[in-house]
């Protein structure tokens, strides 16, 4: 396709790639298809540097240095191929591909500097580079105050899938609102942020594949034994991607443990209690509990 006229960013650890983030990249590139009729557009998949100091990047480098790209380029693959069976893409002025600016890096690139390095790239100012992500990252950015250290992030449009407790819109911006206009340092122009906001309507039944998290993924190959690896088998691709799978299962260190398993992948060593109770419920055939939310 010809050089871009707007392009999203969309920007993980991906540790490891689930279903979820898979979903995640479809739905937020149909509505930023849609906010840009007659551009051509460009989706990015950015998976952060493994210089990134996250414990579910870091724990893989050493017993597994090839993996983690490895994955990412499977991630995006999957991501393109299955895009290109679907109606609301084929025919349509958008592609899909893998940045590797900060996956090649040997230090971290916080997002300012990853959206900077692709202006230039694409010779695009702010508005027309959109930040997708998800609710939980929106909020996190907002609330460590990343935005009003650097203003300048503030130009660029979101686009922003709803997570489980959603209520609103209307209540989200209002909280949203509220909590800006009481940080230090203070936000300015929040309302003009916010208007450039965009959240993602899902379709009935969409957000069941939205949820689960490299958090749990982990978790549920820690609890995978390989006496209940092939029983388990389909409830596993609920949650991970064939061609991820099994790029996972031939992966062994020297001590035989399958990439991820290692607790020291967690924060802390810590293994997560609420990730725990979901893997060993999802694993007995039962639901893992998440919270309707009203999409209006």
């Amino acid at each position: 396709m010809d050089k871009p006229q707007s392009i999203a960013w969309y920007n993980g650890s991906f540790a490891p790639p689930t279903n979820a983030h898979i979903n995640s990249a479809l739905v937020l590139a149909k509505t930023f298809l849609k906010l840009n009729p007659g551009k051509r557009c460009r989706f990015c998949i950015i998976p952060t540097s493994n210089a990134y100091k996250k414990a579910s990047i870091q724990c893989t480098q050493e017993s597994y240095p090839s993996l983690r790209n490895k994955l990412c380029e499977a991630f995006y693959q999957v991501v393109k191929a299955k895009a290109a069976t679907m109606p609301e893409f084929i025919d349509k002025p958008i592609d899909f591909v893998m940045e590797t600016h900060e996956l090649d890096s040997p230090k971290n690139v916080n997002a300012y500097e990853s959206l900077l390095f692709l202006g230039k790239k694409y010779d695009l100012p702010p508005s027309e580079i959109y930040i997708a992500q998800g609710q939980d990252n929106i909020d996190d950015y907002i609330k460590m105050n990343i935005w009003a250290l650097i203003p300048p992030l503030m130009e660029y449009p979101v686009i922003m899938i709803p997570r489980s407790g959603f209520e609103t819109e209307e209540i989200w911006k209002a909280k949203t609102t509220d909590y800006m206009s009481k940080t230090t340092p203070p936000y300015k122009d929040i309302e003009g942020y916010l208007s450039r906001v965009s959240i993602v309507k899902l379709a009935e039944g969409e957000d069941k594949y939205l949820y689960h998290s490299s958090t749990f993924i982990r978790e549920l190959l820690r609890q995978i034994t390989e006496e209940t690896l092939h029983s388990k088998m389909d409830i596993i691709k609920t949650y991970i991607n064939e061609t991820i799978l099994s790029l996972i299962l031939s992966s062994r260190s020297k001590d035989g443990l399958l990439a991820y398993t290692n607790i020291s992948c967690e924060s802390k060593g810590v293994t997560n209690a609420k990730a725990r109770n979901n893997v060993a419920a999802a694993l007995k055939g039962g639901k893992r509990k998440t919270r309707r939310y009203n999409n209006r």
